[in-house]
């Protein structure tokens, strides 16, 4: 019983124990050798411009606070059946998530408004102050970086200076979306500190 079944592929050897990383040393030598930096397919030429026109954070607009209450009350993230970590979700999203929303989009707006490059993604104050924050679609940190292009010499600064503090608004918004993102920050602050 101290030894391997016969298989074709293996040969009838003693069971002495696995063999450790040097007895494949040749095997791997032979596969590295076989591959090459050469067999890598070349890059596709891309514009300077167009580098960062692609990238997610930039092109796609930021969660608007009834996408994070839909998130925690209707998205797969926990099974069927798990109701009490649904309803957890659904608290946390309540009590932490969508106020930290209201007040990050609003500094975004208000910096936005500063810097003139506040557009018509806040709802008007037909239904009440608060409601019109849960209707918020901010727009893509792209399109605010394109109307500070847009904008004259002396304005673009202030403009700059906006689009920094969106993006700062935006980020703590992805971050607060879902606890787990939360609590990977606070370890991974916890681990830089020690």
């Amino acid at each position: 019983m101290s030894e391997t079944p016969k298989t074709p592929e293996t040969p009838m050897v003693p069971a002495a124990g696995l063999p450790g990383r040097g007895h494949y040393a040749g095997a791997y030598a032979r596969e590295a050798s076989e591959r090459s930096l050469r067999s890598l397919p070349e890059p596709d030429p891309v514009a300077v411009g167009d580098r960062d026109r692609g990238w997610p954070p930039l092109v796609c607009p930021p969660a608007s606070p009834v996408a994070l209450w839909r998130y925690a009350a209707e998205a797969p993230w926990c099974a069927l059946y798990a109701l009490r970590l649904r309803r957890a979700g659904m608290a946390y999203a309540v009590l932490f998530a969508l106020p930290v929303a209201a007040t990050a989009y609003s500094a975004a707006w208000l910096a936005q408004a500063a810097g003139g490059i506040a557009g018509d993604w806040l709802p008007e104050a037909e239904d009440g102050g608060w409601r019109r924050w849960l209707a918020a679609h901010p727009p893509a940190l792209g399109d605010l970086i394109d109307q500070t292009a847009a904008l004259p010499a002396g304005r673009r600064p202030v403009a700059a200076l906006a689009v920094a503090v969106s993006a700062l608004a935006y980020a703590v918004v992805w971050l607060t979306a879902r606890p787990g993102r939360v609590a990977y920050a606070a370890l991974f602050a916890t681990a830089q500190w020690i």
